[in-house]
């Protein structure tokens, strides 16, 4: 008897520190710190992207916009770029990664500009000056970015051209987009350090720091996101949306990437049935750092 209670209080214990991480790891992903306009600037800034802000902020023709989706007020603007004057336009949606905001985009935006399109950048739901309690890193974004397609269809015309980027969690956004109803319009994806699945990429961070029963703390993980947010963990998976598109895509990766593997940009790749796609692997590239080309 005594040690049918031992047992039991074992369990019990490994129930309990089970649910404190999942809480902890569900409130990391869901409700994570918002860095704010002055800290992402500052950062880019260090980054050595300082002309970019310049370009954004004095330069650029820059219309405002707030679209309701999904529970929330998305926050964004398009900039007109004088050199996107034929027909059809050319513009590009650009989502950025987990934390920040849309200040982070202006590195790429930057890009786009100076290659003649007319560029869109946003603040994901939950972060800078748009709304929600919860993001969900890519399940209701990409509904978010196929609300933006849309209304960029009607600014810049039914036949524009629109290409897709999207880093990290931003890069999630737009694969699991392909899973949506697009338009034709979309020609081209972008992802920049991307996660195949979340789940599985939660459980590999656990097992990289040796957390005991990683499968435990997911199920308790997804039990209370969709709790919290009615979306389960294991719906955030872009490997699933990849292999439904058949659009011309770049994976990216870095090498040196400590946060999300550089295999699982193999594996998108390797589900992907689209017959323009590659693979882009940047030799010392961190996290997030492939536009400077790693060390």
């Amino acid at each position: 008897m005594i040690w049918c209670m031992i047992a039991a209080l074992l369990l019990l214990a490994v129930f309990a520190i089970s649910a404190l991480i999942a809480e902890k790891c569900l409130q990391m992903v869901v409700n994570p710190v918002r860095y704010d306009v002055d800290y992402v600037k500052a950062l880019e800034t260090t980054n050595g992207f300082s002309d970019c802000i310049e370009a954004y902020e004095t330069k650029w023709q820059r219309t405002p916009f707030v679209l309701h989706c999904a529970g929330s007020d998305i926050s964004g603007e398009y900039m007109m770029n004088p050199a996107d004057s034929g027909t059809p336009r050319k513009v590009a949606i650009i989502c950025h990664a987990h934390t920040v905001n849309r200040y982070s985009d202006l590195k790429y935006a930057d890009i786009f500009y100076r290659a003649g399109f007319s560029t869109v950048i946003f603040d994901e739901r939950y972060f800078g000056e748009s709304t929600g309690d919860f993001c969900t890193l890519g399940q209701n974004e990409a509904r978010d970015v196929a609300a933006i397609i849309a209304y960029v269809r009607q600014i810049f015309g039914q036949d524009c051209v629109i290409g897709l980027h999207g880093e990290s969690m931003g890069a999630s956004d737009v694969m699991m987009a392909l899973g949506e109803p697009l338009p034709k319009n979309v020609k081209a994806v972008i992802e920049d350090s991307g996660y195949s699945d979340l789940s599985r990429l939660l459980e590999e961070r656990m097992e990289d720091l040796d957390i005991p029963y990683p499968n435990a703390i997911i199920e308790g993980a997804n039990l209370l996101m969709k709790i919290r947010t009615g979306v389960f963990l294991r719906d955030v998976s872009p490997i699933k949306e990849v292999k439904k598109s058949t659009l011309p895509i770049l994976f990216i990766h870095g090498s040196r990437d400590e946060l999300i593997p550089p295999h699982m940009m193999n594996d998108l790749a390797a589900q992907s049935p689209s017959p323009i796609k590659e693979e882009l692997l940047i030799k010392g590239g961190r996290h997030a750092e492939n536009d400077t080309l790693g060390d």
